[in-house]
């Protein structure tokens, strides 16, 4: 992950010469010697001690819970929660085509792989790690995929700006719960971009034919819907390109 940020600039060159504690307290994961908790959320590999670093993946057949194709827990620090997500929708949801030029073709997730990425990493980043009995849950159905997680917006951001069709990509406010967990998922390349997860999920939906994904917070749970596009709106895979 130094590396990594070194290179992105999100660190400075000094930084590849630090010790493991060194490292820690320049990140801020340390406190008056100690490692805090953050810390084990973020690399820890023996997690015994924080049941809430879960993710619960299922694939339901139909359009509700009564029968399961796949169910599957994972536990993991955040950068291993992320990776396991994305496999779990790599499997489960279709491939559509695009061709660039009639001769080059590209083929992506029916929901923009960015646009679930984004959830993921911002349901890890702003939940409330603090409830050990709560959890991260990604549902995929026929019709929709769905990523809840126990957390709220922030009081002083409205969800209706936030998710307003007008909203550009620099005009969000990124104002995590977690800082020092964010902070390490920037740096360690998991976000890009502060303040741009909402528009460029909107837009990447927008560009790929699908409604804008439907946010949902009660105050005590978030929960986004993507909707799915309908078999007939998918291309397959091995379609033969007409390059004459």
């Amino acid at each position: 992950m130094v590396e990594g940020g070194i290179r992105r600039g999100r660190l400075s060159d000094e930084a590849k010469n630090d010790n493991t504690p060194t490292i820690l307290n320049r990140l801020k994961l340390t406190q008056n010697g100690a490692v805090r908790n953050s810390a084990a959320i973020l690399f820890g590999k023996d997690l015994t001690d924080y049941p809430q670093v879960l993710l619960r993946l299922a694939r339901f057949r139909g359009v509700d819970k009564s029968e399961f194709i796949d169910n599957r827990q994972i536990y993991g620090n955040i950068f291993e929660l992320t990776s396991g997500a994305m496999d779990f929708f790599l499997k489960h949801l279709s491939l559509s085509g695009t061709t660039h030029n009639r001769l080059e073709r590209e083929d992506e997730l029916e929901i923009p792989y960015d646009a679930l990425r984004e959830v993921v990493v911002n349901a890890l980043c702003h939940r409330a790690w603090q409830q050990e009995a709560s959890s991260i849950g990604i549902a995929i159905y026929d019709d929709r995929v769905e990523i809840e997680n126990a957390g709220r917006f922030p009081a002083t951001l409205s969800l209706q700006r936030l998710t307003a069709e007008e909203t550009s990509v620099n005009d969000n406010t990124s104002l995590p719960p977690n800082p020092d967990i964010a902070n390490v998922m920037f740096i360690g390349g998991l976000i890009e971009h502060w303040g741009r997860g909402l528009s460029m999920m909107n837009n990447k939906c927008k560009n790929a034919g699908l409604p804008k994904p439907q946010i949902n917070d009660n105050g005590n749970m978030v929960k986004v819907i993507f909707a799915r596009p309908k078999d007939g709106e998918r291309t397959p895979v091995g379609h033969q390109l007409n390059t004459s």
